[in-house]
């Protein structure tokens, strides 16, 4: 009935299969199949465009109501699915949603379209203890994530980018070392982010002391300014890509060690079908950048 009130819209079998996303062959052949079968002609065929008979039309309003109802039992039927799937609650520290974040969520919810999803920030409070938000059942961040009641496991490691504004003196290279950083104007995190300690460690094994332009609270921060010439920055390679856009030249950052990505979960959640895709997604999306 699907095919036969297609065929009287578009007024072609080309067009009809357009809207039940059919071949052309397959509409033909239910049409003659339902004409064998009721013992009457539905259509007029004047050239490639077929025209309803009355008969057609008589049969096709008595089917309304049937049509009707099958487009309510498909929106029910979506509905149940949606009431059987909880929520799947994703949490990140805010790097992360500059980063890989965003395209993993996009590929699971082109994949698993009816799965409800939830994504909450982490934040740490003054003590340093992150704020975690109630009723999650998965994470991303950089591991070791120090927070003793979840399970963590690694989906990948991450390599650090120099990234600088277009037309730099050091744009065109392939690779960046600290001592080729030296004295250029330096976008620094604040002296408690990882990634900062772990660069300052670097510059005072090689005897080096950066030239700070500003010091930002965050990765984020730190992109915009090199947008505005402010200077260049160490960071993530993902959010470098998602943010900077053809304002930035990233370049592959040499003398870090690569930093670990992982996905946690509370140790006490029940398993959820959503999160091993997402496990997934994210060793895939690494893997390949």
């Amino acid at each position: 009935m699907r095919v036969l009130d297609a065929v009287v819209t578009a007024g072609t079998i080309s067009g009809a299969a357009e809207i039940v996303r059919r071949t052309q062959p397959q509409i033909s052949r239910i049409v003659r199949d339902l004409e064998a079968k009721l013992g009457f002609e539905l259509f007029f065929r004047i050239g490639r465009r077929l025209s309803p008979t009355p008969n057609c039309l008589v049969y096709l309003e008595e089917s309304r109501d049937i049509l009707d109802r099958v487009a309510a039992l498909d929106i029910t039927a979506r509905q149940l699915r949606a009431q059987q799937q909880p929520d799947l609650h994703i949490v990140a520290p805010p790097y992360a949603f500059h980063g890989l974040l965003p395209p993993v969520v996009a590929q699971l919810r082109a994949e698993m379209p009816d799965v409800p999803l939830t994504v909450s920030g982490l934040h740490r409070q003054d003590n340093g203890k992150w704020m975690m938000p109630s009723g999650f059942n998965v994470g991303l961040a950089v591991l070791p994530f120090d927070l003793p009641e979840v399970i963590q496991q690694s989906v990948g490691t991450f390599g650090a980018a120099v990234i600088l504004p277009r037309g730099h003196a050091l744009s065109g290279r392939a690779v960046l070392t600290v001592r080729d950083i030296d004295q250029h104007p330096f976008v620094a995190l604040r002296q408690a982010a990882p990634l900062r300690r772990q660069l300052d460690r670097l510059f005072e094994a090689e005897g080096i002391r950066p030239n700070i332009a500003m010091t930002v609270p965050d990765s984020t921060s730190a992109l915009r300014m090199v947008m505005e010439g402010v200077g260049l920055t160490v960071g993530d390679i993902f959010s470098a890509r998602s943010i900077g856009g053809a304002q930035v030249e990233i370049i592959r950052f040499e003398g870090l060690q690569p930093g670990q990505l992982g996905v946690f979960w509370p140790n006490t959640s029940a398993s959820h079908p959503a999160r091993t895709r997402f496990l997934e997604i994210c060793t895939e999306l690494l893997a390949r950048q």
